[in-house]
């Protein structure tokens, strides 16, 4: 068990450390920040807080390249992904 562990952070690291990788975390960097500021007045103050995190996500997973990053990242895309489901929801 201890060595696909290994193995799938080794090829976690990869993966994040990967140019490829970092020009898509750019790409979608500029596209979140986008759609912040277009949304800026018409949603809650709370969702526009929630867009700027995962933005500051974003952006020091493409700086960093460290897997702790981008596990960060996935994990606060998939809470919010969550709350805007209740807010949608409601």
């Amino acid at each position: 068990m201890a060595v696909a562990t290994a193995q799938v952070t080794a090829y976690a690291t990869v993966a994040v450390s990967n140019d490829e990788v970092g020009a898509m975390l750019e790409k979608l960097a500029t596209e979140v920040e986008v759609l912040a500021t277009a949304m800026a007045p018409a949603v809650p103050p709370q969702q526009h807080a929630i867009l700027h995190s995962l933005l500051e996500s974003i952006i020091l997973t493409r700086r960093s390249r460290d897997i702790n990053a981008a596990m960060a990242l996935l994990k606060k895309v998939s809470e919010n992904t969550r709350v805007n489901v209740i807010f949608t929801v409601k």
